[in-house]
C-alpha cells in the first residue's frame, strides 16, 4: 500500500488546569478512566509507563500510562493537583505521543477530563484540538484513499523529452484542470 508519510516528530497534547481538581469529580473521572483503559483493545497498546507493559496506573490522584516497547514515547501523566494547592493557580502539563497508537487513549482521557472538569481544564494540541475531539467522539473512521489523476495535455515541443518537461513544470492548477480520476484503494487507518 502506498501511504503518505506522516510526521511523527513532536506531536504533543497540552493541558492547563485551573487549581486543584475537586475530589468528588475526580472519583467519577477515575471510574471512567478505569472503564476506558481496561477495555480489551488497549491490551498490547497501553502499559504502566515503563514501556514494558503492565496496566495503566490509575489512583485517587493520578492517571498515568504509555505505549509499550517501540510504540511508547512520553508517559501521559494526568494529576489531580500536580502537587499544587488551590492558591497556586493554573498548572500546565503536556505529553508528546508522536502519534503512536497510545495517542488515541491520551486523547480519549483528555476528552473525559474536559467532560468531568469543564472550565477547570483547557486542552490544546499540535493538531486541531476541536477537530481531534470531534473525530474521537464520533463514529467516523480515518482512511487512506489512493487516487490516480487522469488527464491528457496537448503541448507544442521539439521532441518527447521537451514535451514531458513542459508538462512536469505545469502548476498544480494546470495539472488538475479538466481532469478525471480513479480511486485505486481505500484502507482504514488503525
Amino acid at each position: 500500500m502506498n501511504t503518505k508519510q506522516i510526521n511523527k516528530m513532536g506531536y504533543t497534547h497540552y493541558w492547563y488546569i485551573n487549581n486543584e481538581l475537586p475530589r468528588d469529580k475526580w472519583a467519577g473521572f477515575k471510574e471512567a478512566c478505569l472503564t476506558l483503559l481496561d477495555d480489551s483493545p488497549t491490551k498490547g497498546v497501553l502499559g504502566d509507563g515503563s514501556g514494558d507493559g503492565g496496566f495503566p496506573y490509575i489512583t485517587d490522584e493520578l492517571v498515568s500510562f504509555n505505549g509499550i516497547g517501540e510504540e511508547s514515547h512520553e508517559t501521559f501523566s494526568f494529576s489531580r493537583n500536580h502537587g499544587r494547592r488551590e492558591s497556586d493557580g493554573e498548572g500546565f502539563n503536556c505529553c508528546k505521543t508522536a502519534r503512536k497508537p497510545y495517542d488515541k487513549y491520551v486523547v480519549d482521557t483528555l476528552i473525559l477530563a474536559e467532560d468531568y472538569f469543564g472550565d477547570l481544564i483547557h486542552v490544546k494540541s499540535d493538531g486541531n484540538w476541536s477537530k481531534i475531539r470531534k473525530e474521537a467522539s464520533s463514529e467516523y473512521k480515518k482512511f487512506y484513499i489512493g487516487v490516480s489523476i487522469l488527464n491528457c495535455y496537448e503541448v507544442d515541443a521539439k521532441n518527447k523529452e521537451e514535451a514531458e518537461d513542459i508538462v512536469r513544470n505545469y502548476s498544480d492548477k494546470e495539472l488538475l484542470e479538466d481532469n478525471d480520476f480513479n480511486i485505486n484503494y481505500i484502507d482504514e487507518i488503525k
